[in-house]
């Protein structure tokens, strides 16, 4: 055990880690300034002493002695200045505030040293009260309480917000925002009224932080100047009506004094399978001066690919904040071999270049369906690449023990759900998703796995993850038997659909009537799950967006009990077709595993059916 002086921050840490740390017992830690970058760890006669030049490498010091207390000696220089995570708060799940505090204190230990909320619309804005309606949006004093509480730990906290794009949130409500609306997702630039909105959310979304620095995001506006804004025979080049609103939105972050960072890849025309065309050069000179662009690149393992991107940034004189993806989207658990094959390479890319600010993104697209807990394997290996240029594998492992109580594996295994086989990872496959969600009666998603049988495959993960629940940390349970009762279900829907379509057409009476039965234990399975998946949810989130998952365990509730009344009524009378087994099946997503297609234009393909 490991004794610290008295203060607040070090309070919560004894809270959080009762068996590692004290502020009356144990060896005592002590603390003095040091004049450059990085820190040192020496065991000293009675204790030890720790010399650092910031907070947060005050708190990493301290996880590298909750990971070794043995520990004799340790050197260590950050690869970058800042190490950042942005955590999504606008995919239905609105991490509610004491769960927020926990992760604050674990990415402190981490050595993470800032931290964004991305709300499009999850936050308060003062004379919009349809802004995040009925969607648990922060209060200003919520997000007030978690920029202190951060800071204490050395984690500077700012908002991340849209001021163009990704706001169908809010422009659904036209009566209110029809004004200021181009299309379903992007504002009218044009519009007069566009920019006091704009001010209104810069206004709430900045109140709350001491930090000047505000993420505007600007990112993926596809569809910008082909709404409202769209003239048959008149010159619209979406460029020029971007550059136009960015330098107003970087002019009303000047009159507030913020520092605006904004999404680079509508600048470099990143999604070309939209019609996006990068800028000229010309365009380039005229982005406003006081704007930080960020790059993000979630999806390729090239990292040739990456310096060439950054290297664009540098022929225009700008330096990025780069940043890399945790793989937590469209999935239930989030897939730490695919994020370190995209990240390690962007950060490798970037440490070349001499940029030494990164910020990682946590996405929750489709729903949030993933606990923000899955990710510690990616999440811890990413904070050992931004200390070390080369972690090795057993440092990642030690540094997840330390901070869940369970191990790296532990933590691992829930991914044979969503990939089966090598290749499937290789993939990055989301197996459990898409069969969780497959129709039964339809199989969209099941008639693709080439005649594949999986039970016998998710009865031995699911025996696995039941066991592991029973051992996990207390802190861990919920979140384990989550995973266990998704193993447990899938157990018995993933060929649900195909033995009955086959049973069917073969005439097989008995075989459809076990389809039958089977489609009963289905159905008990997936009320487990449906429970087990909004306890997790609830210990992390508010509970707004949560209906979104109810709906859907409900519609495939029904769906399972339409499945087994239909093959009862068949039994009953032989005669009677299933229409949804006699229509002849379409290979329209590919061969296995590849199911699906490559992301948005690049090289990098995804395993996955939308359903």
């Amino acid at each position: 055990m490991l004794k610290l002086t008295a203060n607040r921050a070090h309070r919560e840490l004894v809270s959080a880690f009762p068996r590692a740390f004290s502020l009356t017992r144990g060896t005592p830690v002590t603390r003095r300034a040091a004049s450059g970058p990085g820190f040192t760890i020496e065991r000293k006669s009675g204790g030890f002493a720790v010399t650092h030049s910031s907070t947060s490498e005050w708190f990493r010091a301290l996880g590298e002695l909750l990971r070794n207390p043995e520990l004799e000696s340790l050197e260590v220089t950050p690869c970058f200045a800042t190490r950042g995570l942005v955590i999504d708060a606008s995919r239905n799940g609105v991490p509610h505030v004491a769960s927020l505090e926990q992760r604050i204190v674990e990415l402190a230990l981490l050595g993470i040293n800032q931290l964004a909320l991305y709300t499009e619309d999850t936050y308060q804005v003062e004379g919009h009260p349809l802004v995040g309606y009925l969607r648990g949006p922060y209060t200003r004093a919520e997000l007030s309480r978690l920029a202190r509480f951060a800071a204490q730990f050395g984690i500077e906290m700012f908002p991340c917000i849209q001021t163009l794009a990704h706001l169908e949130q809010v422009l659904q409500y036209r009566k209110r925002y029809s004004p200021i609306r181009d299309t379903n997702s992007v504002l009218l630039v044009n519009a007069p009224q566009t920019r006091d909105f704009v001010a209104a959310l810069l206004d709430s979304a900045s109140a709350p932080y001491a930090s000047p620095k505000i993420h505007i995001g600007m990112d993926e506006p596809w569809d910008l100047g082909r709404g409202v804004a769209f003239r048959v025979g008149q010159k619209n080049d979406p460029r020029e009506l971007y550059l136009r609103h960015l330098s107003r939105v970087a002019a009303l972050c000047a009159e507030r004094n913020l520092e605006p960072i904004a999404w680079g890849d509508f600048v470099l025309g990143q999604h070309a399978f939209n019609g996006d065309i990068p800028m000229t050069r010309a365009q380039w000179r005229r982005i406003p001066k006081n704007i930080t662009l960020n790059y993000w690149h979630y999806f390729s393992e090239d990292e040739g690919e990456y310096r060439a991107g950054l290297e664009r940034f540098a022929e225009h004189g700008f330096e990025p904040i780069v940043s890399p993806a945790l793989w937590n989207w469209d999935r239930f658990w989030g897939i730490a071999d695919k994020a370190q094959r995209t990240f390690i390479p962007l950060l490798r890319a970037a440490r070349a270049q001499g940029l030494e600010r990164v910020l990682m993104t946590l996405w929750g697209d489709d729903g949030q369906e993933a606990p923000y807990r899955s990710n510690f394997p990616a999440l811890c290996q990413y904070a050992e690449h931004c200390f070390r240029a080369r972690p090795r594998d057993a440092e990642v492992a030690s540094m997840v023990q330390a901070l869940t109580g369970d191990t790296l594996v532990s933590f691992l295994r829930p991914t044979d759900l969503d990939c089966p086989d090598a290749l499937a990872l290789q993939k990055n496959g989301n197996l459990a998703k898409v069969l969780t969600w497959d129709d039964p009666l339809l199989g969209l998603f099941a008639s693709h796995l080439g005649g594949r049988r999986l039970s016998a495959h998710y009865e031995t993960v699911g025996a696995d993850l039941r066991a592991q629940a029973k051992a996990a940390a207390s802190k861990n349970k919920t979140l384990f038997r989550f995973a266990a009762e998704l193993g447990t279900f899938l157990e018995h829907k993933a060929d649900l659909h195909q033995r009955a379509r086959a049973a069917y057409l073969a005439g097989n009476r008995k075989a459809l009537g076990e389809s039958t039965r089977q489609a009963s234990v289905t159905i008990r399975a997936a009320q487990k799950l449906w429970r087990a998946h909004r306890r997790i949810w609830l210990e992390e989130n508010k509970p707004f967006g949560l209906e979104v998952l109810d709906l859907r365990y409900g519609g495939q509730i029904a769906r399972l009990q339409v499945f087994r009344e239909t093959l009862e009524a068949h039994l009953a009378d032989g005669t009677r077709a299933i229409p949804e087994f006699d229509a002849k099946r379409e290979n329209y997503l590919g061969d296995y595993p590849h199911h699906g297609r490559k992301y948005r234009g690049t090289s990098s393909p995804v395993f996955s059916i939308w359903i």
